[in-house]
């Protein structure tokens, strides 16, 4: 025991340092493009949003936007809602690949249709069409989660993330610019002031993400690999599995110690150490393939198989519910921000224009073009997932329980600047940290799921987001809309909208305690 002790720790001092896997560039620019067509879209539109509302309804009050942006914000939920989980078992059953191409076609389509609403109603029926026919963000995290492994899963998730900042950073602005092309622009650029641009005075802005669609959408179908896992010997992903080296998870590398020296305890110990510095590699091995077959044999008959009973599993819940608590929250931000800019000062607002308000929106893409794709990754590697999400919700919360106080400290003597510094400074530090702590859930999701069913389960977490954002950005937008036309005293001012926000999110933050060190590896492949 003790010759074999000495020459596996032997074994273990001579292993190479954690190199990680290189990414598959041109796979990963193609799903984030498409990722980043349908965030430009998504943060385009919120951005006009409250505008629109103004032009249906031309004699309503600034206070009451609120109640009728946070429902036509809310509509494309209940779209994605009702269809997130269908599109979830098609990627599946079918595969990734078509569903992704049905996505990006149903938001082409549908975002030229919320671009030429004469009508709030039409308005409606739009955004939810949209939601409805555009199951891609579950998709794309699983397909993302396939194309890596956990040396480089982080770094994926950074560059996936950064999409978002780029939608972040061009969509408000975009947004503010070509709204209203014919009053805001009509005057230097006469081709602008035609009757079409004057009864759709959105339909320029929501050209953009239906033009850049029409630019990916070939090329993803010519270059786009299908990764959904085939459950079967002689398919082709097995034969891929089994014609390169394996890298093996902390369970793989566990069953392989097993059968070479036996002692579990010792193994334990040693693979324990291993994992945490060093990623495994051997050259390929028919009997780890025959484990993970056998494995993959039983499935049919086994409860795992079934995705209802995987959601017994308690850390799969917590990460769903991680994910799901954290975009609605996110949204609720994206929800109050351009209601609170546009509220009159009087009513606790600051009365920003549009471009004002498209430029404040904007202003966090770049700091997260940064972030995203620099720091995401090391702080990950540093301390972990579960780590970075607890600390990012922190400040999340942080953040928001501050930010009314801007509107007090502004006054005539300071003019705009330190008003849009100050809304800036909201909207980028949470904003941040709200993304981070969305990739972060995003990953332990994958983690802690079969490989076989991660398109289902990261359907039920969109499906709950969905549910989730139906409801809260309207119930915070009517709470923002009722408290900011009263003079009354806190708890009953547009103040106590944002403490109840920071509230949700440090109540995430007992949820992420709840989770094991054990969500940071990856579940074995089966």
């Amino acid at each position: 025991f003790f010759s074999l002790t000495t020459m596996s720790v032997a074994s273990y001092e001579t292993l190479p340092k954690y190199q990680p896997t290189p990414l598959p560039k041109c796979t990963l620019a193609l799903v984030c493009l498409i990722q980043s067509v349908e965030t430009l879209a998504l943060l385009l539109t919120n951005a006009i949003i409250p505008f629109m509302v103004e032009d249906f309804f031309p004699e309503m009050p600034h206070h009451e936007v609120g109640f009728w942006s946070g429902s036509l914000l809310s509509i494309l939920f209940v779209g994605q809602l009702l269809s997130v989980p269908f599109w979830g078992w098609l990627a599946d059953h079918w595969g990734r690949r078509p569903v992704l191409f049905f996505g990006l076609a149903g938001l082409i389509t549908f975002s030229a249709c919320f671009g030429l609403s004469p009508t709030y109603g039409w308005a409606l029926v739009a955004r939810f069409m949209w939601g409805l026919g555009c199951g891609n963000t579950a998709v794309i995290k699983a397909y993302v989660s396939e194309i890596t492994d956990s040396s480089n899963v982080g770094k994926a998730m950074g560059l996936l993330g950064m999409q978002w900042s780029l939608g972040q950073t061009f969509g408000p602005v975009l947004g503010g610019l070509l709204a209203r092309p014919a009053q805001q622009h009509g005057q230097h650029h006469p081709f602008l002031n035609q009757t079409f641009f004057i009864k759709c005075p959105y339909f320029l802005a929501c050209m953009v993400p239906v033009v850049l669609g029409l630019f990916i959408i070939v090329p993803a179908m010519m270059y786009l690999p299908e990764t959904r896992p085939e459950h079967k010997p002689g398919s082709a992903s097995y034969s891929r599995r089994a014609s390169r080296p394996r890298t093996h998870s902390q369970a793989e590398s566990l069953a392989l110690s097993r059968s070479s020296h036996g002692s579990e305890s010792h193994v334990q110990n040693i693979v324990g150490k291993r994992i945490s510095n060093y990623v495994y590699i051997e050259p390929y091995d028919p009997n780890i393939d025959d484990m993970i077959s056998d494995t993959e044999e039983g499935l049919g008959n086994s409860q795992v198989a079934n995705v209802r009973s995987v959601l017994y599993d308690q850390r799969i819940i917590i990460a769903i519910a991680l994910y799901a608590l954290t975009e609605t929250i996110y949204d609720v931000l994206d929800a109050l921000l351009p209601i609170w800019m546009v509220n009159e000062k009087e009513q606790g607002g600051f009365g920003f224009n549009p471009t004002i308000v498209g430029a404040v929106l904007a202003i966090p893409g770049p700091v997260q073009l940064i972030w995203q794709p620099l720091v995401f990754p090391f702080l990950v590697i540093t301390w972990g997932y579960r780590k970075v999400f607890f600390g990012s919700m922190l400040i999340f919360a942080l953040g928001l329980a501050a930010a009314p106080f801007a509107s007090l400290v502004c006054g005539p003597a300071y003019g705009d600047w330190l008003p849009i510094l100050l809304v800036s400074l909201v909207n980028v530090v949470p904003g941040t940290m709200a993304i981070t702590a969305t990739c972060c859930a995003a990953v332990l999701i994958n983690n802690v799921a079969p490989s076989h069913l991660k398109g289902q389960v990261n359907g039920v977490s969109e499906t709950l987001a969905a549910a989730l954002r139906v409801v809260a950005p309207v119930v915070f937008s009517i709470a923002f809309a009722e408290f900011s036309g009263k003079d009354a005293q806190w708890p009953f001012t547009y103040h106590s909208v944002f403490h109840v926000a920071a509230v949700w999110a440090l109540w995430e933050l007992f949820l992420c305690l709840s989770l094991g060190p054990d969500v940071e590896e990856r579940k074995p492949s089966r």
